[in-house]
């Protein structure tokens, strides 16, 4: 799968270190990475409210499909959370808005998730979390077009890019990038993963 927006694709400009001007540039650049993680934050939370307003209006609070769907999404938005923190963690900035120094880093995402060539703890843990989240669901999802999109956003299969070269899941969408669009790209999944449950929802509203 292509990279879902524009927003997820980086070009890395090299900069010299008495650039002011080429600086800026650059730290223009990484902050639309901050938007947009704000934006997908309060995306998700006012969808959730949504959701949960839609399921004490239409009493479905019982209902045992939808019961275990929102435990097993609530349980990896959770996991989701606890990676986009290790990586906050680890890039404090010392100054609001300040996007070239350590959330431009790309070395930390690398250490985080890769040992030289091989996947790290996290590494592997992350796409097995993945996997398995994904097969929970999908044992739930009745409606074809919306378990054909859940199968393909949450897949862990190689990325082919333009020139037909193939490149693995976490090497395309974390190798060598910096943690700010790594965490972008977590907060993008979790709306993601809220929507598929918000149409989750819906259908079973039609199917009752």
């Amino acid at each position: 799968m292509k990279r879902i927006i524009l927003i997820f694709t980086l070009i890395i400009i090299s900069c010299k270190p008495n650039d002011k001007t080429d600086q800026k540039d650059r730290n223009q650049t990484y902050a639309m990475y901050g938007i947009m993680v704000g934006k997908y934050g309060l995306s998700s939370e006012l969808l959730q409210k949504e959701i949960y307003a839609t399921v004490n209006k239409f009493d479905l609070v019982e209902n045992k499909e939808c019961r275990i769907y929102d435990s097993l999404t609530v349980q990896y938005y959770k996991y989701l959370e606890k990676v986009f923190h290790q990586i906050e963690e680890i890039t404090a900035v010392d100054l609001p808005g300040d996007y070239i120094g350590e959330l431009s880093n790309k070395k930390h995402v690398n250490n985080l998730f890769f040992i030289k060539d091989n996947y790290s703890n996290l590494g592997m843990e992350y796409l097995s979390k993945r996997e398995e989240y994904k097969n929970q669901i999908l044992n739930l999802v009745k409606d074809n077009s919306l378990a054909f999109r859940i199968s393909k956003f949450l897949n862990n299969d190689n990325e082919t890019v333009r020139d037909g070269e193939e490149i693995s899941h976490l090497d395309f969408y974390f190798k060598d990038l910096p943690p700010i669009s790594v965490m972008a790209y977590l907060k993008y999944n979790q709306y993601s993963i809220v929507e598929f449950v918000n149409e989750f929802i819906k259908n079973q509203l039609i199917n009752n």
